[in-house]
């Protein structure tokens, strides 16, 4: 039997491209090793409270865009072997060193904000978005002015986004809240600009804003007039000016402040100027039976004299945008639902 060997040349020209499936697990697997062991490290980090932490420049640079600009860059931590991290917590820095050297983080209510601050702080990318969605997950009326304030100093994005519309949507319920009276100026300024605030009544904007002004009167009541501008109230400055200058040498309680404030409005009762906020109706995809005539049906809601009328089928639904409606009904081949 003859066996056809391979030429010289053929050998030459022979490639064969081996990709190791577990290869960067092991490569992962034997830093961890490396890590706990103190081997081949280059670089210690040591926390504020001061302990300290062996570890090596390539892998935090691997994580870290922080740590890559500070080992490759002209700056004096480049040839320092101890880097001191000011504020971050040795419990803190040690999880993200976990995850540096295993991938996975443990993120709880307890850690999660100081964690996203430290993250944020050392360019931890996605340690940093896992805890922005943590914390978008437990909002709630309760904490949603702080979250929102957080998300602003540290640029999260989702978590702003959702936190606002959370103040925005509930806002009767949010202003009821303890943190609500130790929110700043220039936050209470923030939420009453806002177009789509979920209040409806003159009255239902001033309760917030007294309560406020009444947790730290001595300092808050010259902002009383930029915050009844903000809310385009109508009110007899000359009044209210009046009456507090009468009053400034007391200490102002809520009650004190509301009477003042009401007195001072020049009309009692006031509405809301109206605001782009609507109440959105989603009407279709009703249920309907293979034996009815009806395969379609007009949805109509009146404001005063105003009509706005739309078509509606079983398959799809319709969005209607109404401000205040005074009747809303659907008619179908006959049949009439109304909601008044």
């Amino acid at each position: 039997m003859e066996f056809q060997t391979m030429s010289q040349r053929d050998l030459e020209d022979y490639c064969l491209l081996y990709n190791d499936p577990t290869h960067h697990v092991d490569f992962l697997d034997s830093f961890r090793t490396f890590y706990k062991e103190g081997l081949f490290t280059d670089v210690t980090l040591m926390s504020s409270s001061g302990k300290i932490f062996q570890c090596h420049k390539a892998a935090l640079a691997a994580c870290s865009h922080y740590f890559k600009v500070m080992f490759t860059a002209d700056m004096k931590e480049k040839s320092n072997n101890q880097i001191k991290l000011s504020g971050i917590d040795h419990s803190i820095l040690e999880t993200l060193l976990n995850y540096t050297y295993t991938a996975q983080i443990k993120i709880t209510t307890k850690n999660v904000q100081c964690l996203l601050q430290a993250a944020d702080q050392l360019h931890f990318v996605s340690v940093k978005e896992a805890c922005e969605q943590f914390l978008v997950r437990h909002l709630d009326v309760d904490n949603c002015l702080g979250m929102h304030s957080f998300a602003e100093f540290h640029v999260c994005p989702a978590l702003e986004k959702e936190s606002r519309r959370i103040i925005v949507s509930r806002f009767q319920e949010v202003w009821t809240q303890d943190e609500f009276v130790d929110i700043g100026f220039e936050k209470l300024l923030y939420v009453f600009s806002q177009k789509n605030l979920n209040v409806w009544t003159i009255e239902a904007l001033l309760q917030p804003l007294i309560r406020w002004i009444a947790h730290d009167s001595r300092t808050r009541l010259q902002r009383v007039y930029e915050l009844l501008k903000c809310i385009k109230v109508d009110v007899d400055e000359n009044y209210l000016r009046t009456s507090l200058e009468l009053h400034k040498k007391h200490l102002l309680n809520e009650n004190k402040i509301q009477s003042l404030l009401y007195y001072a409005l020049r009309t009692k009762s006031q509405d809301m100027p109206k605001r782009s906020t609507a109440n959105m109706f989603v009407v279709g995809g009703y249920y309907w039976h293979p034996l009815s005539k009806c395969t379609s049906g007009i949805l109509k809601a009146t404001t005063g004299s105003r009509e706005q009328t739309c078509l509606i089928t079983p398959e799809r639904a319709t969005v209607l945008p109404v401000s205040d409606p005074t009747s809303i009904s659907l008619v179908d081949t006959g049949q009439i639902t109304s909601r008044h």
